[in-house]
């Protein structure tokens, strides 16, 4: 069971839905012919999402774009493209808790087996940090684009996977805190796109270690 429990609204929760779908709807695809470039475009409108109701429901969100450049980069090193945080609190409880995702330029379902044999050893890298890491697969709709989220852990084990499409994993798995690392040495960490503060985190010899256990 998770260790917080929040419900909401449903007014608070289909306007955060619409309000992250527009995120995606103002990004026109084809406009980017390379993935990174894609995902640092949803990013800089996801990152700073704000949502707050009378009765004490909140959300914010922050994005980290993580570096991807060369052999010793931070994606290179933790296997995550993207950490999102999202600061939520139901108008008595509060949390703060950062996700890890790597994305890839098309349906998770229809990955080559080459592809699927490289990101099980970026969610395998991404594991040592987080217990849930999470794979984004984008889906391209009327000129836009839509990142299907699915879980790492069961796509690294071969086991059937359910796909959400990114606004409804948030309603589903995130506000509701069923998803996301809320140590806050690694909350904290993600938040620039070299890692290197999480680094500091690592064991000698380059091992990771939980920092929950």
């Amino acid at each position: 069971m998770p260790r917080h429990t929040f419900s909401f609204s449903p007014e608070f929760l289909d306007t955060l839905r619409k309000r992250i779908r527009r995120a995606f709807q103002e990004v026109e695809i084809d406009r980017f012919s390379q993935e990174p470039s894609y995902t640092s475009a949803i990013l800089s409108k996801l990152h700073g999402i704000e949502i707050a109701s009378k009765s004490g429901e909140y959300i914010k969100l922050e994005a980290t774009d993580i570096a991807d450049r060369g052999q010793g980069s931070a994606e290179y090193r933790y296997g995550a493209d993207l950490a999102i945080t999202a600061t939520v609190s139901d108008g008595t409880k509060k949390v703060r808790k950062a996700i890890l995702f790597q994305v890839k330029a098309a349906p998770i379902g229809s990955l080559p087996n080459s592809t699927l044999k490289g990101l099980k050893q970026q969610i395998r890298k991404m594991k040592r940090v987080v217990n849930a890491p999470k794979v984004a697969g984008i889906r391209k709709i009327d000129g836009w684009g839509m990142f299907e989220i699915s879980s790492g852990n069961r796509i690294v084990e071969d086991q059937n996977f359910t796909k959400f499409d990114f606004p409804e994993y948030f309603n589903q798995r995130v506000i509701t805190t069923l998803d996301g690392e809320t140590d806050e040495r690694i909350v904290n960490a993600v938040q620039e796109s070299s890692l290197r503060k999480l680094d500091v985190l690592l064991n000698k010899g380059g091992t990771f270690k939980k920092l929950s256990e």
